[in-house]
């Protein structure tokens, strides 16, 4: 399944990580892990989720949530 985020999500998850991990060391990087844990469930279940969420216009494509990195 292919994941998408629109290009201002991607910079508020790399500021959201970037201000916890100077909250606290190790913080950003443990709500990512479990942001990647929800994208995971989402391309397992895609069915579960409210369809009028799916197929958004206006989005910026990467082939899978695990292509985020920091």
């Amino acid at each position: 399944m292919k994941i998408t985020f629109l290009g201002i999500a991607q910079t508020e998850l790399d500021d959201a990580i970037e201000y916890y991990n100077y909250e606290l060391p190790g913080l950003g990087d443990a709500f990512l892990a479990e942001v990647l844990n929800a994208l995971d469930r989402i391309g397992e279940f895609p069915e579960a989720w409210h369809p009028s969420l799916k197929n958004q216009p206006h989005q910026e494509s990467f082939e899978s949530a695990k292509k985020i990195t920091r």
